[in-house]
């Protein structure tokens, strides 16, 4: 079953919500280029979100420059390998705190910034460092949103130890 597509501001589009947890699977777009934000795993009775995106972005006459993931946990990035065999010509990039759980060789480009700008057919998309979370937690800003997996604004406790208290707040 194919899911709802919304567009939840101009250039951001949400394929759907995937697996148990119900992680979005998002296209950023500007003229004919794309970046896929997350690479959530499938569930029985649902379509693969590389699926989704494969018809979304062929539908749309899309060409896909980047894959971006907000952070390393399984729910937002267990769908790499379909992923990359979807999208081959697709950058894959992430910032180096992704190596601390995952082999260098499976991404196309690290950043080691806390800010690494990137494009769009002309329009900028920012990376953003931000643990708090999980230590790979990248924000994505793009055209006056910001996409964030499992980050909270605020005060707001959050669900695991990972990043320290101190870190967080810096």
């Amino acid at each position: 079953m194919r899911p709802e597509i919304q567009e939840i501001a101009p250039g951001v589009v949400l394929l759907g919500r995937y697996s148990p947890y119900q992680v979005g699977a998002w296209v950023l777009r500007h003229g004919s280029e794309a970046a896929l934000l997350e690479m959530p795993p499938s569930q029985a009775g649902q379509t693969a979100p590389w699926k989704d995106c494969e018809a979304y972005c062929r539908d749309e006459g899309l060409v896909v420059r980047w894959l971006l993931m907000s952070h390393g946990h399984i729910d937002h990035s267990f769908g790499y390998g379909q992923y990359r065999r979807s999208f081959p010509k697709a950058t894959l990039i992430v910032h180096r705190s992704f190596l601390d759980w995952y082999r260098r060789a499976l991404f196309d480009r690290v950043f080691s910034s806390d800010v690494e700008e990137l494009d769009l057919a002309g329009e900028p998309l920012i990376l953003l460092h931000a643990p708090k979370h999980s230590p790979q937690d990248t924000l994505v800003l793009f055209r006056g949103t910001a996409c964030m997996g499992d980050w909270s604004l605020g005060a707001h406790p959050d669900c695991n130890p990972l990043v320290s208290p101190r870190r967080k707040l810096r």
